[in-house]
């Protein structure tokens, strides 16, 4: 566990450059998630890391270009392999390794299983990295002072909302762990995700 902590840290402080105060409109929770809500159209670069229980864990460099119809995830680094580019639409998912090996399934998370052995909440992270709940059952939700997301708890898994960052006329999570809880037959996972740049249209 020593070794989970030193690579999340690792994630975590390379991307603590102090930017700017930006003083933005107070918003009660319904406004701010009817803005967030309207963000359909972005692009973000940043990192991730990934460790479990069982001693299962890599870092990457993250891509993900998310348009309303499409989008289009690359990690590069060890987590990926070398390099994981996984491309999903309303006809279903397609991803491609660093080996140009083709695995196609019905959704992101399917595919990158089938690549990798990992679990990852794709169709949650869609929302969760804009600081939302995704659609569906919600178990808990907690916000900060500032009325943003905190916590939350979905699908059986825990985000943390560690920082945002301004950016346009919005604040955007800045860094995020997602932890799934140790199960019976699987491993305690754990990611920390670190957004260096939003690109918003």
């Amino acid at each position: 566990m020593k070794a989970v902590l030193t690579v999340l840290a690792a994630v975590s402080l390379a991307g603590c450059a102090v930017a700017p105060r930006v003083e933005y409109p107070a918003l009660s929770w319904p406004e701010r998630a009817a803005q967030l809500s309207a963000l359909q159209d972005w692009e973000l670069r940043g990192r991730v890391a990934v460790q479990t229980d069982d001693n299962r864990g890599g870092q990457a460099a993250l891509h993900w270009r998310h348009e309303t119809e499409r989008h289009t995830l690359t990690l590069r680094g060890p987590l990926g392999g070398g390099l994981l580019r996984l491309q999903q639409d309303r006809h279903g998912a397609r991803l491609q390794d660093a080996e140009r090996r083709d695995y196609r399934a019905a959704s992101a998370e399917e595919a990158l299983f089938a690549a990798t052995g990992w679990r990852m909440p794709l169709s949650g992270l869609e929302y969760w990295i804009r600081g939302l709940p995704a659609p569906g059952e919600v178990a808990r939700q907690e916000w900060d002072e500032l009325g943003r997301l905190a916590h939350l708890r979905q699908f059986g898994w825990d985000v943390h909302f560690l920082d945002y960052s301004p950016s346009g006329r919005y604040e955007l999570p800045s860094r995020l762990d997602v932890t799934l809880p140790a199960l019976e037959h699987q491993a305690r996972a754990e990611a920390r995700i670190v957004i260096d740049e939003w690109v918003l249209n």
